[in-house]
């Protein structure tokens, strides 16, 4: 699955003031021109009038199909909750060609877009595997969205060396959330979600969950069960692969972006923060006293990609050039000297 990202350095300014998006929304990318958005605060009203609605008696409209992920989600306390938080900052979600089997978030305008695969509603309320596959992207971006309102991904965050390891974590936690939601789901009587969880591409970390849940059942709430899942994500190459090839070219464009100054933060990525970024919405931490674990063993710091590590050590390379007249330096002095009009 993939996750794009609009803004990243700019969008946690203004999350705890009123809602500033536009009533008209102007997308820079064609792929959502002319789609429905539908605010997160309406859908949840109607899933409260509506009370619980199964995906079998959701219709075939946009509003209709994301009403019942709301009321599925809200069966859920830890997937309502993070609903509830998104709906009250004004968020809004609508369906969109995404081309990603994912969703999209572009957090200056709070939108969210969750790919419709190319299918009308009609088709995808129809399909039990595409509805669920949606359902399951939905809550994941729920949590995606939580942790830009905590800011750590802002401008005053992450310092550029830790920025990979930060997004395997950030990445990792949220299939986690979706995964302990698909969980929550099933107890509450609707197991299509969680059947959906261990047939995807993330059924290694389910199995790493129920074997934990089975021989402890207290791992469920102290955060143990979760923690057995999360490192299961890491297991998995081509999983930690893709995550790093998207942070790298999400770094590419911010450097592309900000070409005279370091657009990066300054805060190192400390066992502490690595455990605040799995505090679930109840105020576990499920990976507590954890991070110092995590931050030294390869299995979740190692970079073994070939083309990922040139990629990272050219952006390392970058940052620390002193450019001037278009020319990078690695001696600041030198660059002053030669284009002292530059400085």
């Amino acid at each position: 699955m993939k996750i794009d990202r609009n803004g990243r350095k700019s969008c946690h300014r203004d999350l705890h003031e009123p809602p500033l998006y536009p009533l008209v929304y102007e997308p820079a990318d064609n792929r959502f021109s002319g789609h429905a958005l539908f605010p997160l605060e309406a859908l949840v009203a109607l899933a409260d009038e509506a009370g619980e609605a199964p995906f079998r008696s959701a219709g075939t409209e946009e509003r209709a199909l994301l009403t019942a992920f709301v009321s599925l989600a809200s069966l859920s306390p830890v997937a309502g909750t993070l609903v509830r938080a998104a709906a009250s900052e004004g968020w809004r979600v609508g369906f969109a060609a995404i081309g990603n089997e994912g969703y999209h978030l572009d957090i200056p305008a709070r939108v969210l877009w969750l790919d419709s695969c190319e299918m009308s509603p009609a088709t995808l309320g129809r399909s039990v595997w595409f509805r669920n596959a949606l359902l399951y992207s939905f809550v994941r971006a729920l949590r995606d969205i939580g942790h830009e309102r905590d800011g750590a991904f802002s401008e005053a965050g992450y310092r550029a060396e830790d920025m990979l390891m930060a997004e395997r974590i950030r990445a990792a936690d949220c299939d986690c959330v979706a995964l302990l939601a698909a969980w929550e789901l099933r107890g509450a009587g609707h197991p299509d979600l969680w059947r959906h969880v261990i047939g995807s591409a993330e059924g290694d970390m389910a199995l790493a969950f129920t074997r934990t849940v089975e021989r402890a059942p207290a791992s469920l709430f102290g955060g143990a069960a979760l923690a057995g899942a999360f490192r299961m994500w890491f297991t998995r190459p081509d999983r930690v692969d893709a995550c790093d090839h998207g942070t790298l070219e999400q770094m590419d464009d911010i450097l592309a972006e900000n070409p005279d100054s370091s657009p990066f933060g300054r805060m190192a990525l400390t066992p502490a923060a690595i455990e605040d970024l799995s505090l679930l919405p109840g105020g576990v931490r499920y990976l507590d006293g954890l991070g110092g674990a995590i931050k030294a063993d390869p299995l979740f710091a190692g970079l073994n990609d070939i083309v990922n590590q040139t990629h990272f050590m050219h952006i390392m390379r970058d940052l620390s050039a002193t450019v001037a007249g278009n020319v990078p330096f690695r001696d600041a002095g030198l660059a002053a000297r030669i284009f002292p009009s530059s400085r």
